[in-house]
């Protein structure tokens, strides 16, 4: 809850995960980790864009 006493919910989407990728990159973190991602699409892209933000260096 917050400090007015309502619930807050948040979801991720590829570019959330995007921008807290870059974060782990840029302060040197060595990995990252997910609760569960029942909500991801048949396509996996919640799974890819980890994967491709944390792992795959340009």
């Amino acid at each position: 809850k917050d400090s007015n006493g309502k619930i807050v919910c948040t979801y991720d989407n590829p570019r959330s995960i995007g921008y807290k990728s870059s974060f782990i990159n840029d302060y040197g973190m060595k990995g990252a980790m997910y609760w569960e991602y029942e909500g991801d699409d048949q396509e996996g892209s919640l799974r890819k864009a980890v994967f491709e933000g944390v792992f795959v260096k340009e």
